[in-house]
This record gives C-alpha cells, sequence and structure tokens, in this order.
C-alpha cells in the first residue's frame, strides 16, 4: 500500500475511536459538545472510508461507466457532509434548548441532577466527571481550544461542593454555549468544502474560467473560426477538468495543426481534455458572413439566405439524405424549418422534425431509403 493509503487507514481508526469514546462520555454526562463532536469525527470517519475506497477503485472502468469511478469520492464527500450538517442541527438545538430550560425554568428537569428545597437552596448534585476533560483533549485535530476551555470551565464550576445556585447555573451554560461556539466554527470550516462540491455535481466551470474568456482567446490564437458554440467546461473530479466544444471553421485547410494549437490553448488553461466537433461553412455570401462575425443574431435574422451555425454537421451532401438533416437548408427549400424561435437561440446538436416522425407508413420507408443511401454513401466515399 502506498504512504496515503496508510494515512487513510491510520486516520480511519483514529477517527473512530473517537467518535466511540465522545459518544460513551455522552452518555455519561450529557454533553452536547462532545455528542456535536463526535458526529464530527463521524464525518471524519467517512470521508477517509471514501478515500480509501476511491483511491482502490477509481480508476475502475465498465462499460457503463466510461469515466470509471472517479466521483465515487465527491458522491462520499456529499453524503458525509450532509450527513454532518443535519446532525449537528439537531444537536445545536438541543443546545438552544438546555439554554432556554437553564434560563427561563429552574432546574427540577432531566437534564440538570440538582435538587432544589423549597427556599431554592441547593441539597444535592452529581459533579461532571473527570474523565470529561480528557476525552477532550483527545479530540484536538479541530477545535481543541473550545472543547478544552469550555470543559475545564465545567469541571472547575462542578466539583466543588459549597457553590451556589447562580454558579451551578452558570456552569450548565458552558456546556451548550460551548457547543453553539462549536457548531458555528465547524460550519464556517465545510461551508468551503460543500461549496466546491455543489459546483463538481452541477458541473459548473472551474474558478477563474469563463467561456467568454476561451472563446476570445480561441479566435484570436486560430486563425479562420468563425463561430464556437456547445461550448462546456467541467471538472470531473477536483484534479481533473474535461471540455467539449463545436467549432465553424471557414475552411478545411490545416485542420489538424488548428487541432493541435487548439489543445495547446486549452492545456494553457489547465485542461486536461478536449473533445472537439468541428463544422465548416461554405461562404457563399461574403456580406452575411461579415454580419455574422459582428453580431450572432445574424444567424437568426438571415435564417432564410443563410446556413444556421448549429445545423452544419450533415451526414452527407447528397439530396437523398436531406430527411434526416436537423433542418434545411435555404437554397433547397424556401419553407419554413421545423425549429421554433426557442431552438435557434439554443440549438441542439440532433433535434429531428417531430412532424415528420411516425406520420405515415411513407414517412417511414422515405426516412428508410434515405439512411440506407447515406451509409452507402459514406462506405464508398
Amino acid at each position: 500500500m502506498s504512504m496515503n493509503m496508510y494515512l487513510a487507514v491510520a486516520l480511519l481508526i483514529n477517527n473512530l475511536g473517537l467518535f466511540i469514546l465522545e459518544i460513551i462520555a455522552y452518555h455519561a454526562c450529557h454533553s452536547v459538545v462532545m455528542l456535536l463532536d463526535g458526529y464530527y469525527r463521524l464525518c471524519q470517519a467517512i470521508l477517509c472510508t471514501v478515500r480509501i475506497l476511491s483511491l482502490r477503485i477509481q480508476f475502475t472502468y465498465t462499460p457503463r461507466y466510461t469515466y470509471g469511478l472517479a466521483r465515487v469520492g465527491v458522491v462520499g464527500e456529499l453524503i458525509a457532509f450532509i450527513s454532518f450538517f443535519s446532525l449537528s442541527i439537531s444537536v445545536f438545538m438541543e443546545s438552544i434548548k438546555h439554554l432556554i430550560d437553564v434560563v427561563f425554568v429552574i432546574p427540577k428537569r432531566e437534564n440538570s441532577s440538582v435538587i432544589f428545597t423549597a427556599h431554592g437552596d441547593v441539597l444535592i448534585t452529581d459533579t461532571l466527571p473527570v474523565g470529561h476533560s480528557i476525552l477532550q483533549v483527545l479530540s484536538m485535530l479541530l477545535g481543541p481550544f473550545v472543547i478544552l476551555i469550555m470543559g475545564l470551565l465545567l469541571i472547575v464550576l462542578s466539583v466543588k461542593p459549597d457553590y451556589n445556585k447562580r454558579r451551578l447555573i452558570y456552569g450548565r451554560l458552558v456546556d451548550p454555549i460551548a457547543c453553539v461556539i462549536l457548531f458555528l466554527f465547524y460550519l464556517l470550516m465545510i461551508i468551503g468544502p460543500i461549496k466546491e462540491i455543489i459546483h463538481l455535481v452541477l458541473q459548473a466551470n472551474p474558478k477563474g474560467l469563463k467561456s467568454d474568456q476561451i472563446e476570445t482567446t480561441l479566435k484570436q490564437a486560430i486563425p479562420g473560426i468563425l463561430k464556437i458554440h456547445e461550448l462546456h467546461v467541467w471538472r470531473l473530479t477536483p484534479q481533473k477538468t474535461l471540455a467539449t466544444i463545436h467549432i465553424v471553421f471557414n475552411t478545411t485547410e490545416e485542420i489538424q495543426e488548428k487541432y493541435k494549437d487548439i489543445n495547446l490553448v486549452f492545456q494553457a488553461l489547465n485542461i486536461d481534455h478536449v473533445t472537439i466537433q468541428p463544422e465548416f461553412y461554405a461562404i457563399t455570401n461574403v456580406f452575411f458572413v461579415l454580419l455574422l462575425l459582428i453580431v450572432d443574431w445574424v444567424a437568426i435574422l438571415t435564417a432564410n439566405k443563410t446556413e444556421r451555425i448549429g445545423c452544419l454537421y450533415q451526414c452527407s451532401n447528397q439530396d437523398q439524405c436531406a430527411s434526416l438533416k436537423c433542418c434545411k437548408d435555404a437554397s433547397a427549400d424556401s419553407t419554413t424549418p421545423c425549429l421554433d424561435h426557442a431552438s435557434l437561440l439554443f440549438p441542439r446538436r440532433s433535434e429531428p422534425c417531430l412532424d415528420k416522425i411516425g406520420n405515415t407508413n411513407d414517412d417511414e420507408k422515405l426516412t428508410t431509403e434515405a439512411s440506407e443511401t447515406c451509409v452507402e454513401h459514406l462506405d464508398h466515399s
């Protein structure tokens, strides 16, 4: 096993041991601080387990999981943080309840082991064990000062048999106040990792990397690019960034060199892998091409005179394949395309005409014949 594996196993054993001890301490002295820190140890144990599993199975590729199980760690971290957040909220509410009971209700309830006489004087009481502070010292990985200082205060205020009622109430306030402080500390500490996990799950762009900047860089560095669309950049894991992009070129000349230059641009932006789908635009009207480069809306306003960007990657230029295209060329058919205005604004990779699918048997036969013709044409080409 590697050093990372040994470290993860050691941390797993340590956190599990602390979790068990702190849960026992909570039941012994009813300290919500111990319960909260015990739940945090449980969260750390889950994270260590996920780390161990991800190191062993993240590169397990199957026909179903083509990326492997690289995101096992992300899913495990999400489960761990959500579990800890929900459990810590319950402990936080319990500490608030303890504060309300101590401040507004004279302690005659189960949360206090003190018995009062009719005059309000203390008769007997049970003190917290000294081991309460020892267990706090053992949990020094996170929030050590809060747990240690508050634990010492509890001991100092509880061991003397001659303390008065006010001092006792103050001692009973220390534990829930410490729990509130520790809860806020842990909450601030896990906000950052939770935000990172949410960004990974939502496949957001990496921090500091914007799609507009990538498009501008590509157009400035690579000659012959008319249009860029369907640009998606996301992180598969915190260490691996992927991208897909559709690029419209004005020519096929030196296309391999352009591919290499595009890959170099993405590598300079710390993107590990990029999938490029090329599309080629036949320049038949210089006037409309210039407008297209200036204003993207020209692709919509001149849909009857120029080819729509986003519907250029066709199976063939043969007439038999026209029925399989996602849209029709304006020069071949003057009718309105089946795509509506919303589809023009948000073009998809493949969006067949729904009004031409499954209407009659003749249409199905025509589609089948056109598909066979396309396959034959591609085989001969």
